[in-house]
């Protein structure tokens, strides 16, 4: 009898613990390198609450938009999802610190990070096979309703905690959901050859298809270097290669520079940001939706950015170098260096940021990750452990609540996105399951072992 009492008390404590109690909120920061499989597992994971609703802000398509909110459900079952990602290491210093999260125009973290419940929303689905989102309507929001200032319980980061200067022996050690939940690609790639170039021109852009470690860190010491250090060839000398890059909260440039021995997140790099106008003004390529071809070049740091400095180091979003790279040279000065020489610029950013055309794609150290001149990926290369230039991603939390075995609640939406990242969506950040790797690493920038018997 006193077996029977407890097997029911079990089993009722196992219902209760599978019920939806109340209202659920979760605000999520972190590695804009991962919010395609982040998106697709928060739709895939809310769509058993019934209809998904969704509203983002900052660029038109929702995969590339770095603020968004998801919304299923009714009271008292609602679930509501708050994105803000801003890189992976500015989302570890939140979310260790329990600090208020702050946007790419603010640092300081006031109430234009979350994107309020009261904002217009459609529709949005997601194919559970493919990852690829589909909404009713835009979406898109052009005077958004922002919620109060607060901090996120979770960050999407493709770097290790202790990899960042806001490691687990200075600062709070975060909880990680589970294992690497996928593994992250990166390339360099060249902007588009420009309009005005000459015929000796167009040939020079056309040799400079490799990035080695030893030279992306004399570019970085510097912010250029002439093309002649990349191609070996003495007719290349009077072209200077330029870097455009992101700023120190990003995990892209933390793994950028673990991999190729350059420094850390805390390394200073002198980097570029691009201009629609003579002298470094205008509207800026990057971040400016409508901004015309490139006129100039103007350093990054605290380039018409608001008060902020280190932090002001590049772009906050590998979109943000994608839209420079893609973006046509003016049709009469064409782009210019700091030191008046023809330019080719050059950035590095995660392979869901891709750049429009396989030509810009460089291979590194002498290892093509894509088909040279296409956008289709060499078979198994980073599987293997050929191809380095890639990092895992994690899932941190730090005060979440509830049970991961009760509905709804907050550690329950961690683990279920978690799963489904793990299980499929991994690949649709352009990316790999961890599951399909035959290779590992301890960290950014350590040996690449083979884990084959």
């Amino acid at each position: 009898m006193k077996t029977m009492k407890f097997l029911t008390a079990g089993l009722l404590a196992l219902a209760v613990a599978g019920s939806a109690l109340a209202d659920t909120t979760l605000k999520i920061t972190g590695s804009t390198a991962y919010r395609k499989a982040l998106y697709a597992g928060v739709v895939d994971t809310l769509s058993a609450n019934g209809t998904v609703n969704v509203a983002w802000y900052g660029n038109a398509a929702l995969t590339s938009a770095n603020q968004v909110i998801f919304m299923a459900g009714t009271s008292p079952n609602k679930v509501t999802i708050q994105c803000c990602m801003a890189g992976s290491v500015g989302g570890v210093n939140w979310v260790a610190n329990a600090l208020d999260v702050a946007t790419d125009k603010d640092r300081v973290g006031t109430a234009t990070a979350w994107l309020d419940s009261t904002n217009t929303t459609n529709t949005v689905t997601v194919n559970t096979s493919t990852g690829a989102l589909t909404v009713t309507g835009s979406g898109v929001l052009t005077s958004p309703v922002w919620a109060a200032a607060a901090p996120a319980g979770i960050t999407m980061s493709d770097s290790f905690q202790d990899s960042t200067q806001f490691n687990s022996t200075d600062y709070t050690a975060l909880n990680e959901q589970g294992s690497a939940i996928g593994i992250v690609e990166f390339v360099f790639a060249k902007g588009k050859e420009y309009v005005n170039v000459t015929a000796a021109n167009s040939t020079a852009y056309g040799r400079f298809t490799n990035m080695t470690a030893l030279g992306f860190r004399t570019l970085a010491s510097s912010g250029y270097a002439p093309l002649a250090l990349f191609t070996g060839n003495s007719a290349d000398a009077n072209i200077d290669v330029v870097l455009v890059g992101r700023d120190s909260d990003s995990g892209t440039r933390l793994g950028t520079f673990y991999e190729t021995a350059y420094g850390t997140d805390q390394t200073a790099a002198t980097q570029y940001r691009a201009y629609d106008g003579a002298g470094g003004t205008g509207n800026d390529v990057g971040t400016v939706t409508g901004a015309g071809a490139i006129k100039s070049l103007a350093q990054a740091l605290n380039s018409g950015d608001s008060a902020g400095s280190a932090n002001y180091a590049g772009y906050s979003s590998g979109g943000n170098v994608k839209a420079v790279l893609n973006a046509n040279g003016d049709a009469t000065s064409g782009v210019l260096s700091p030191r008046g020489r023809p330019a080719i610029l050059v950035g590095y950013l995660g392979t869901g940021d891709l750049v429009s055309a396989g030509g810009q794609i460089l291979s590194y150290n002498g290892v093509a990750l894509y088909t040279p001149g296409t956008t289709t990926q060499v078979p198994a290369l980073t599987e293997y452990g050929q191809y380095t230039f890639w990092t895992e991603e994690h899932m941190y939390w730090n005060g979440l609540t509830g049970l991961v075995g009760t509905v709804n609640t907050q550690k329950y939406l961690a683990k279920s996105i978690a799963d489904k990242i793990r299980a499929t969506y991994a690949t649709t950040a352009a990316g790999l399951l961890e599951s399909s790797m035959f290779a590992s690493r301890a960290g950014e920038g350590t040996p690449v072992v083979s884990t084959l018997p």
